[in-house]
């Protein structure tokens, strides 16, 4: 705390850190700069996307937002997806299926689940119009998940507060953050039966991340508050 109240200027990755710091600090130089990802290799893109709409989630079994998140999810979304026979194919990456069972839930009997174990390249299970999910209610997700599953050209679900602030994107067009299950569940299963509304959203939410959430476009912001502060 000494140390942010003597700064002159303090750089976060999330919105919640953001509010965080200006609360603690007396600096009126706060940068805000999320996490963002090189982009993918061009033959990633030339894959063909899946006949069956799957459902991906990407995270390990050692932060409590996955776990959490997780378990919510097996106990209050596959059921209701099951329940109106939705065909999709689940894919857990980051987490093997011994893992799953001794952290979360006993394994589910269906056989339209796949648990990768650790994956070091995420390109050899993602498609294109995949649908990533974050399904954590909690405060988290912004630095990482976001601009991540994004730069794979997924259909983005997830929970606002997971999230934070989603801008430059449109809620409901580029990707869609909701407040509860009900929401979160009806949502999954309308992108599910329509591949052309997740491609859309994928898309939409793509191009504004190659247009402006670049290594190029932070580097020159980062440079242009740094001189800022530099010169008062």
């Amino acid at each position: 705390m000494r140390a942010l109240r003597r700064s002159n200027g303090v750089i976060v990755g999330a919105d919640t850190e953001l509010l965080q710091i200006k609360r603690a600090s007396k600096s009126s130089a706060i940068i805000n700069m999320p996490v963002i990802y090189p982009p993918l290799n061009k033959r990633y893109f030339e894959q063909t996307e899946n006949q069956i709409p799957r459902i991906v989630h990407v995270g390990t079994p050692k932060t409590t937002a996955n776990i959490v998140g997780l378990k919510e999810f097996f106990l209050k979304t596959v059921p209701y997806l099951q329940q109106h026979n939705c065909t999709c194919h689940i894919l857990i990456i980051g987490m093997t299926k011994e893992e799953f069972c001794q952290k979360i839930l006993p394994y589910p009997a269906n056989e339209n689940i796949t648990f990768t174990g650790y994956v070091s390249n995420l390109t050899q299970y993602i498609r294109p119009y995949d649908i990533q999910v974050i399904p954590y209610r909690g405060t988290t997700g912004v630095r990482t998940r976001l601009y991540n599953a994004i730069r794979f050209k997924s259909a983005v679900v997830a929970f606002r507060k997971s999230t934070g602030n989603t801008a430059p994107f449109v809620n409901g067009i580029d990707l869609y953050a909701v407040d509860n299950y009900q929401q979160f569940n009806q949502t999954l299963l309308n992108l599910c039966a329509d591949f052309e509304k997740r491609k859309s959203s994928a898309e939409n939410a793509f191009a504004k991340l190659i247009s402006g959430l670049t290594y190029e476009a932070y580097a020159l912001k980062l440079n242009r508050e740094l001189s800022i502060i530099l010169h008062d």
